[in-house]
């Protein structure tokens, strides 16, 4: 038994150069601080007209669909942290708004 372990101990070389670990770490922190550093991109919305309003499947979250001055349409979500706000958004409210815009969708930031 205790052959065996010696044999398998040889055969198996086991580099753990502890300079290579933290090498490893330091980079990983690289990608996910430049993750982090990423700014959302602000999206100034003048004189658009909120047409609905309606509720997602997550509780206070709500997606307001809009119409901007040359009729074209769009979409942005309110979540729940702008839940003193969801009473102000109504359809058929014309204001100036500034969103913010995430990897894939925009999200109410505030009134302009």
């Amino acid at each position: 038994m205790c052959s065996i372990k010696q044999e398998l101990s040889k055969n198996i070389s086991l580099d753990t150069n502890p300079n290579e670990i933290n090498l490893v770490n330091s980079q990983s922190l690289k990608s996910s601080e430049k993750i982090s550093k990423v700014p959302y991109k602000t999206i100034k919305l003048e004189g658009i007209k909120i047409i609905s309003k309606q509720s997602t499947k997550k509780a206070n979250h709500y997606r307001v669909n809009y119409r901007d001055k040359c009729q074209n349409s769009g979409f942005f979500f309110m979540d729940s942290y702008f839940r003193d706000k969801k009473e102000v958004i109504q359809p058929n409210l014309v204001g100036d708004f500034l969103l913010l815009k995430g990897y894939k969708y925009q999200f109410f930031s505030k009134f302009v």
